[in-house]
């Protein structure tokens, strides 16, 4: 199973939920870099940036109370662990 960073993943949650609480596009570039970050972190590449992107962007649009633990779920699913102790 690949590994992410749990705080690296609470972030993407978080501006995640605060794009679509306010539509502000200036929080778009942060969310790209977050996902490039987790993709490198699980592939050793950003190539899948758009990945982490869609799955917790799709998440969040759907269910706008969604919890991190279960957004963490849907990952543990596809096969990537998010946890505490691995490095950003």
């Amino acid at each position: 199973m690949k590994i992410v960073n749990k705080k690296s993943m609470d972030e993407l949650i978080r501006i995640s939920k605060k794009y679509w609480r306010t539509g502000d596009t200036d929080l778009l570039p942060a969310r790209i870099k977050l996902a490039e970050e987790l993709s490198d972190q699980a592939f050793g590449n950003d190539y899948n940036w758009c990945s982490f992107s869609d799955l917790v962007n799709s998440a969040v649009k759907f269910n706008k109370s969604i919890t991190n633990e279960t957004i963490y779920m849907m990952f543990a699913l596809a096969g990537i662990s998010v946890d505490q102790e691995a490095t950003a």
